[in-house]
């Protein structure tokens, strides 16, 4: 696992959001996922936390969610640009 480095204020990004040292590994372990059945439930919760983590949407590919969560390369796909076109 890489180590993020945070912005400090002052630094020309947003105060706290992940300045570098981010990577792929760095997605989170969802152990739980596996037992939502329902596939929108299961697609929305990974969204959100695709959502929550702006740094790392910013440089993941679908082939990452599809080796990390186990997902078709369609389903990846779909769930990237979804999260990278929220409002």
């Amino acid at each position: 696992m890489s180590t993020l480095v945070y912005a400090p204020t002052g630094w020309g990004w947003f105060p706290g959001s992940v300045m570098g040292g981010v990577s792929a590994e760095d997605l989170p372990d969802m152990p739980l996922l596996a037992r939502i059945s329902d596939p929108q439930r299961r697609n929305a919760a990974l969204v959100d936390m695709l959502k929550d983590r702006p740094a790392l949407l910013a440089i993941l590919r679908p082939r990452d969610l599809v080796r990390k969560y186990g997902l078709a390369q369609a389903t990846a796909s779909m769930l990237l640009t979804k999260a990278r076109n929220h409002p």
